[in-house]
């Protein structure tokens, strides 16, 4: 269903994307015009809606949860059916799931878990004030927003599927790691039941580990049930947790309930009170620890300056004038200046510098925040008066002050602030009024001086680099004739981007394949994120508002900083829809309009993915290229229906042209002293994960599933060596001896250390299979038989390992991905379950999930190794043992993020 319904509406609201399914159902991100905002719209199975009863309970719970007003639980905005389709909509959370943060940051620091628990805990209070039960904390259920604000989802959801058909006989409601002993036995549920889940839950992230593991889910459910079994005491685990957050853990996890903390008020003081306890013991440290939390953080500063925990007022400035005057970056310096304001401090009484700091930190926070800017000017007015009465040493501090803040400004899209700005710089360089007087002319409000002005730039000399960042700010409001000619006059004029000017001319050509290779050099040439660039691009794919766009670009620069191609490739699409939907269009006529913007853009930019190499099979480029994510889409049936031959022929072309299109080398080095290792780009894709059902050797854990990579990463050529593990750790524990050997006889511990001396990391466990296979889709890489010129496996490898690279490569270019030595992975092994990982969403398998024999978390190893037979050896085959264990046939291969 997840692309039919784009371009619809439900709800009142234009489905733009599709997020992600869930226990529940689909989820969207849509665009509500009423609300004037975007929205997630959750959309039900139909086997949870199949009657009036279910319905008419599910409603029930939805609307009491649309009365619970508190800013730490997810807003639901209202219910309804369309066409059969049954949904909530929902506030939409621009950010990220803790599961996603706690992927890449464990073990948390004490005070980001404390501060990230604080919020959980005060949004379950409100719930539990109502009379709601979450019954399924979990990380997947918690997102964080842009300003560090935690927010729990699906509150209340789990009662309603409890009681509904989704339930099975036998079947315990939750996640199985975060349950309670009264949910294992089937007994009555309180707020201290969440207070449980929520404690497994902090103990995971304080320790990186759960409290129990057991071979399989019942054994994991029996642990905590045994009287005597009781967790593991985080300081063994993380010596750095102190003992009162170890105690905060244990409590929440008590199997008695009534030794729980009573409720979430309680255990709210309780981390209060740890929390303020840290900012005394480390202010600075803790302080700078918790800056991504903003409101949390101006809570905590408050009471702590209350309670005198930071000293008297006086005693603490120094903090807050150090953040403002010594930051390296602009919200650094807010923070200092929100410190000051926060406790009514009187900036009157800080030295002048100071002052000038603050007020020029704040004004410009206000600007930023609601375009004020009269207000923002006159404090900028004022300075310049202090700045002319000022001896010259204070002079040349207070103009650098001006000048960095005036910059900031001058390409601004508001013409009114860019006015401004030139009546400060005639006061700051009175002999370039010629100069302020064509600018004056430039940003008047009637057309024909304005644009009579755009005539005379040619004749205009100036040297002010002021002026010509006034220029680029014209871009933003000129039509595309007026456009061309300020474009000429900064390819004359603005020397250090010449290059690029000249190039954006040839944006305007009307021969498209004119104008592609110009947008292909410029992208070359561009060497950072160029602001002033966005609206001539904007002209090039759209017709409509470029304010509007303009959102969406500054989104987009975090993921693809580098590629204006691949912004287009990427989201015209949803961008249009984004602009129609504002515009209260009928979705058939968005559709329609889409289609038509499809084909412009084709016909502006080519063909947006690889070109085939084989004319005969052109189709299977258009048929398995996603524009919308920018990748190959091997799991569709055009794909998987090729021969061998071909998905290695085209898979090659693919990693080629990826390469070629993102100005990235297929092949680099990354360096660490003097060890150098072998790096290959693997680019993004969706494949089939896991072996089909009637793959000779298939073990249980490996169900077939759709996955997707969807980042570029470079995954090393070879297994690590001997000779590299030796340079860096100076031992070597393998049991085969040698410097082109796999080292073995290596932990996952042991390898995650040695990833980090050298600043690379373990491969996936997604990554690593679609590195693996590169595109093919038989058993092994190099098809179905057994072909002993590409591994090294029980049949050939006379009982011990082999230098690394004496095999055949697969069709990225990796050698020995299959046998030699089995390669750790980063990933904690389990049945493949539905569960949101960094790269895709993955199926559910029903069977028993394979956790560990003993205390630690099994972790993933794949591909065989020369002791292995050929089940063994296969692109699916995959295995678990303990992180501390090591053995003779387990290395592993590193691999490098792309930024």
């Amino acid at each position: 269903m997840s692309d039919v319904l784009i371009g619809k509406e439900i709800g009142g609201a234009v489905i733009l994307e599709f997020l992600g399914k869930g226990a529940m159902g689909e989820v969207y991100r849509a665009y509500d015009s009423k609300l004037n905002t975007s929205v997630a719209i959750k959309t039900l199975k139909k086997d949870l809606v199949d009657s009036p009863e279910v319905i008419a309970r599910f409603r029930r719970e939805a609307q009491g949860l649309h009365k619970l007003n508190s800013p730490y639980v997810i807003k639901v905005w209202g219910i309804g059916e369309t066409e059969d389709i049954h949904f909530i909509k929902l506030e939409y959370i621009d950010g990220e799931s803790l599961r996603d943060f706690l992927d890449e940051n464990l073990p948390v620091a004490c005070e980001t878990a404390l501060i990230i628990l604080h919020q959980i805990v005060k949004g379950l209070e409100a719930a539990h004030k109502k009379g709601i039960i979450h019954r399924d904390i979990k990380p997947e259920n918690i997102l964080i927003n842009r300003k560090g604000r935690a927010k729990i989802a699906d509150l209340g959801i789990a009662k309603f599927l409890e009681s509904s058909t989704l339930t099975v006989d036998g079947a315990i409601m939750g996640t199985p790691w975060y349950l309670s002993p009264e949910q294992v036995e089937g007994g009555e549920v309180d707020s201290r039941t969440d207070i449980y889940s929520l404690g497994v839950m902090f103990f995971y992230m304080i320790t990186g580990e759960y409290p129990f593991y057991g071979q399989t889910t019942q054994q994991l459910l029996y642990m905590r049930l045994r009287p005597r079994n009781n967790p593991p005491s985080p300081k063994k685990i993380c010596e750095d947790v102190p003992s009162e957050v170890e105690h905060l853990a244990m409590k929440m996890m008590q199997k008695n309930r009534d030794q729980r903390y009573k409720n979430t008020t309680e255990l709210k003081r309780e981390i209060k009170r740890l929390l303020l306890n840290c900012i005394k013991i480390s202010p600075e440290k803790t302080l700078n620890k918790l800056r991504r939390y903003e409101e949390e953080w101006q809570e905590l500063l408050r009471e702590s300056l209350e309670k005198g925990n930071l000293g008297d007022k006086d005693s603490f400035v120094p903090f807050a004038t150090k953040l403002i005057t010594n930051s390296s970056n602009f919200a650094q310096k807010l923070e200092g200046a929100n410190l000051l304001k926060s406790v009514n401090y009187n900036i009157s009484s800080l030295n002048e510098d100071v002052q000038i700091y603050y007020y020029l930190v704040m004004e410009r926070y206000k600007a930023l925040e609601d375009y004020d800017t009269d207000k923002v000017f006159v404090c900028i007015d004022e300075i310049y008066d202090m700045y002319e009465s000022e001896k010259p040493e204070r002079q040349k501090r207070l103009m650098s002050w001006l000048k960095e803040n005036l910059s900031y400004y001058l390409i601004n899209k508001n013409r009114t602030v860019r006015r401004t700005c030139i009546r400060i710089l005639k006061k700051l360089y009175p002999n370039d009024n010629k100069t302020w007087e064509l600018f004056d002319e430039l940003h008047s409000f009637e057309d024909g001086k304005r644009l009579a002005a755009i005539e005379k730039l040619d004749s205009y000399n100036f040297d002010n680099d002021y002026a010509v960042d006034l220029l680029r700010g014209c871009l933003w409001e000129e039509g595309t004739k007026a456009k061309k000619k300020i474009i000429h006059a900064l390819s004359q004029k603005d020397k250090d981007f010449y290059e690029i000017w000249v190039e954006s001319i040839e944006l305007f050509n009307p021969d498209p394949s004119v104008k592609r290779r110009a947008l292909g050099n410029i992208l070359k040439l561009q060497k950072e994120q160029i602001e002033w660039l966005r609206p001539i691009v904007l002209d090039l794919i759209s017709d409509l508002n470029p304010m509007v766009i303009k959102d969406f670009f500054s989104k987009l620069d975090k993921q693809h900083q580098n590629s204006l191609h691949c912004m287009i490739s990427m989201y015209f699409g949803r961008l249009l829809f984004d602009i129609l939907a504002k515009n209260h269009r009928e979705p058939e006529t968005m559709q329609s309009l889409v289609i038509g913007f499809q084909s412009r853009a084709n016909e502006e930019f080519g063909n947006l993915g690889p070109s085939a190499n084989v004319e005969s099979e052109d189709e299977v480029w258009k048929e398995c290229w996603d524009s919308s994510e920018f990748l190959m889409d091997f799991s569709l049936e055009q794909w998987t229906s090729l021969s061998w031959e071909k998905q290695v022929e085209y898979a090659k072309a693919y990693q080629q042209w990826y390469a070629e299109q993102n100005g990235l080398q297929r092949d680099v080095e990354h360096v660490f002293e003097d060890v150098s290792f072998e790096l290959v780009l693997i680019p993004p894709g969706r494949f089939l994960m896991g072996s089909a059902e009637d793959e000779e050797g298939r073990k249980s854990g490996e169900i077939q599933h759709i996955a997707t990579v969807k980042r570029p990463v470079y995954v090393a050529k070879y297994p690590v060596t001997q000779r590299q593990w030796f340079k860096i750790m100076k031992s070597n524990p393998s049991h085969f001896q040698g410097d082109y050997l796999p080292v073995e006889r290596v932990s996952w511990e042991n390898a995650y250390s040695f990833c980090e001396k050298v600043g690379l990391r373990l491969v996936d466990e997604e990554q690593w299979e679609y590195a693996c296979r590169s595109g093919t889709t038989s058993k092994n890489y190099w098809g179905n038989d057994v072909v002993e010129e590409y591994f090294w496996y029980q049949g050939n490898s006379e009982d011990k390992t082999h230098e690394v690279g004496k095999k055949k490569c697969n069709p990225f270019g990796l050698h020995d991905m299959i046998g030699n030595v089995w390669e750790w992975c980063v990933d904690t092994y389990s049945n493949y379950e539905t569960k949101s990982t960094g790269n895709s969403a993955m199926l559910a398998n029903k069977g028993v999930s394979q956790m560990l024999k003993a205390v630690r978390p099994v972790k993933v190893q794949r591909g065989g190794s020369w002791y292995d037979n050929i089940a063994s050896c296969r692109s699916a085959s995959r295995s678990g043992l303990g992180a501390k264990y090591s053995n003779k046939i387990l290395g592993f291969r590193v691999a490098k993020n792309i930024n």
